[in-house]
């Protein structure tokens, strides 16, 4: 549907393609006047898991087809994410998982909150692969966990904090 109309229209889109762009060319030295205002930061700062691909996919397909796939992806990982989370246990809860579409479109989404809707899919995985575990934790299991839990503490630190609560 978002390619069909090709619109979607959030609150804060526009301010993290501005940041993407931003990105793009203050790392290729091309900032301009940008480079008056903004730096890159280089810590390692949470709630940007969404830039790297959308400066990818900025440069191949244009900004606007970048953030409709970026928006997509979300939708589709949150529910994706929610069916994983929800059939860790029992298979027979899997109709419940279309809810997850509903909420990957919901309000976090058009509001433009990107990093928080990939953190929340994100926290879904965590989750299911930790009900998946059964208390079943080899190296292999710790690694993976750690990977998914890097990953989060990228997206944002509240859906982090909800794991390492969990």
């Amino acid at each position: 549907l978002v390619f069909w109309t090709a619109q979607f229209h959030s609150q804060d889109g526009a301010a993290h393609m501005f940041a993407t762009v931003a990105w793009q060319r203050l790392l290729a030295g091309t900032g301009g006047t940008l480079a008056d205002l903004y730096a890159v930061n280089p810590a390692l700062d949470p709630n940007w898991i969404t830039y790297p691909l959308l400066s990818v996919l900025a440069r191949a397909v244009g900004a606007r087809s970048a953030e409709l796939t970026v928006v997509a992806l979300l939708a589709v990982g949150v529910g994706t994410a929610l069916c994983y989370a929800v059939t860790a246990r029992d298979r027979e809860h899997a109709p419940v998982a279309v809810a997850g579409f509903a909420v990957g479109v919901g309000w976090s989404l058009h509001t433009g909150l990107y990093n928080f809707t990939a953190s929340v899919a994100l926290l879904l995985v965590v989750i299911g692969y930790v009900l998946r575990l059964d208390g079943r934790v080899h190296l292999r299991h710790g690694v993976t966990l750690a990977v998914l839990l890097v990953l989060l503490y990228f997206s944002h630190p509240l859906s982090l904090t909800a794991a390492y609560l969990m």
